[in-house]
């Protein structure tokens, strides 16, 4: 019961610290960094560009979650295999 209690509470850890980092993930993307470049030439205006990083935002925090989801399915089904 130890065992499951440190393992659940790390598991719980490791994704508030992953989530902590989806604001820089964002600004990182490939897709941002071209919208950041268009910003900066005065292509796009600067609510079109915080929306698209938003966005982006959402789209790894989406990732995340599914992530989350099927990782604590799938280490209960080799458990139980």
């Amino acid at each position: 019961m130890t065992l499951y209690m440190i393992g659940f509470i790390s598991y719980g850890a490791t994704l508030v610290l992953y989530a902590a980092n989806f604001p820089r993930l964002a600004r990182n993307t490939r897709h941002t960094r071209n919208l950041r470049e268009k910003y900066d030439r005065g292509e796009i205006s600067a609510e079109v560009y915080e929306r698209e990083e938003s966005l982006e935002k959402n789209r790894i925090s989406n990732i995340s979650t599914v992530g989350a989801s099927f990782a604590p399915q799938r280490s209960s089904l080799l458990a139980i295999t």
